[in-house]
């Protein structure tokens, strides 16, 4: 049963965006690792990127779920 408020999940526009920002807080993370960096700074970093994987995930299965 579909009507206006229907789930909707990332536009892939926004998929895309969040991928690439992904990607680059990887990069970051990898240019810094082996300097004398904060080590907490460093694992935020891969958190923040984990998380956004997580969120692309979460909202590819939130759409699949109205589909059912």
């Amino acid at each position: 049963m579909s009507n206006r408020y229907s789930k909707t999940g990332f536009t892939q526009r926004e998929i895309d965006t969040l991928e690439n920002l992904s990607s680059k807080i990887e990069i970051i993370y990898n240019r810094r690792i082996g300097k004398d960096d904060s080590e907490q700074a460093l694992i935020r970093l891969l958190r923040a990127r984990e998380q956004i994987r997580s969120a692309i995930v979460i909202s590819n299965e939130w759409k699949k779920d109205e589909k059912l």
